[in-house]
């Protein structure tokens, strides 16, 4: 890195331009506090007003993610759901003396093709939502019934769990409305 740029002067948003770079575009690095580590990515930008102006918007939008709850680097669905699968192998039964098997099953089946390039951080109410009613339409064999999509909904509840009690995502409370 040959130039840097404190934009704030604080460290949190960093421009420079890598030493071996071609087209001299700018990247950044934020740091957003209450997350871990930092977001590194590239502005696009080869000029520096640009290239600040991207990295203060982005730096604002990132801010409130987290400080909403959500994280700088949060695994995919995918990545989350293998975690969580290979954790479930390790544990004999259910809360309720069920299978793990059938439970990962249900999430797989479906959830899993439906959130897999998602951050979790980014799956809330709305996307559970959406997700009830995509899976009302999008089935392998026959319909989903009622009892189905509950041991569904039972399920996911059991990954976010997980998610929750790793540390993977936090839970947020939401005000009165």
């Amino acid at each position: 890195m040959d130039e840097q740029i404190d934009v704030r002067g604080d460290g949190r948003i960093v421009l420079y331009r890598r030493s071996n770079s071609v087209n001299g575009v700018y990247h950044v690095r934020l740091r957003i506090p209450g997350s871990n580590g930092y977001k590194r990515l590239s502005t696009k930008h080869s000029k520096r007003r640009d290239a600040e102006h991207f990295a203060l918007n982005l730096y604002e939008e990132l801010y409130f993610h987290v400080r909403d709850g959500g994280s700088l680097n949060a695994p995919k669905f995918s990545k989350a759901f293998d975690a969580w699968k290979k954790a479930c192998a390790k544990r004999k039964t259910t809360l309720k003396k069920g299978s793990w098997e059938n439970t990962i099953q249900r999430v797989e089946m479906y959830a899993l093709d439906y959130f897999g390039d998602t951050q979790i951080d980014k799956i809330g109410k709305k996307e559970i939502s959406s997700y009830g009613t995509w899976r009302y339409d999008n089935y392998k064999r026959k319909p989903p019934t009622e009892d189905s999509l509950k041991r569904e909904c039972t399920a996911l509840h059991s990954f976010f769990r997980y998610l929750h009690e790793t540390g993977a995502i936090r839970v947020t409370t939401e005000p009165p409305e």
